[in-house]
């Protein structure tokens, strides 16, 4: 279910010039309309 409101946001996101997109600048998490409205969050990976 994550993945389809994640897909479904990310179109949204993507409509009005990608200023979804923009709210990745603004977070602390890095999250973009897609992954607000999907509940899920950034995780980065170090390679080693």
């Amino acid at each position: 279910m994550q993945a389809v409101l994640r897909y479904f946001g990310g179109l949204v996101a993507s409509l009005p010039l990608g200023l979804g997109y923009l709210l990745v600048l603004f977070d602390k998490k890095s999250r973009g309309l897609g992954d607000r409205l999907a509940g899920t969050h950034v995780v980065l990976k170090v390679k080693v």
